[in-house]
């Protein structure tokens, strides 16, 4: 993943939300620069309801965190099961050429993908701040995913732990 020369990170909630309950949001400006998101996640993230770590999430909006408004036009899905706000954010992502979509449902990880758009989960983006330097190991943040109730199979972990020289 080579963050530099990409124009645009786009980020959904889930991935955001996780990170910041974790008190870990501070890595992706470290890895990506600028995040961007939709009104609609923004809406997911901040309206109705609150969260560990939301607080974190509204302060990243004076700086890193941008909203970016998106006319969804005639965008429609191809998967029905999307929500509102992956579908903003792989619309979002679509419309700008190399960007690069964060996100961990299934459903809106094929539909990035059917789209042809470039895309990693939170896994991924965990995995480059420690190839990067951000984080001195992997597995205790991939631990507390997990005991956070974040899914993990074993073969993953065990996959992205040996590409950063863990095991």
């Amino acid at each position: 993943m080579e963050a530099a020369h990409l124009r645009l990170i786009v980020a959904d909630a889930g991935p955001l939300s996780v990170l910041s309950k974790l008190g870990e949001l501070g890595l992706l400006p470290r890895v990506f620069g600028e995040v961007w998101i939709t009104e609609v996640v923004h809406a997911e993230l901040l309206a109705g309801g609150s969260f560990p770590g939301q607080d974190a999430i509204a302060g990243a909006l004076s700086g890193w965190l941008h909203i970016e408004p998106v006319d969804m036009g005639n965008w429609a899905p191809l998967n029905p099961d999307i929500d509102p706000g992956q579908a903003s954010s792989i619309c979002l992502a679509e419309r700008h050429a190399d960007s690069l979509l964060i996100i961990d449902d299934k459903a809106g990880r094929q539909e990035a993908a059917a789209r042809g758009l470039r895309f990693v989960g939170l896994v991924g983006v965990l995995r480059e701040a420690r190839v990067r330097g951000f984080i001195p190991r992997l597995r205790p943040l991939l631990d507390r995913l997990r005991g956070a109730g974040y899914y993990l199979s074993d073969e993953l972990t065990r996959q992205v732990l040996e590409t950063v020289g863990e095991r």
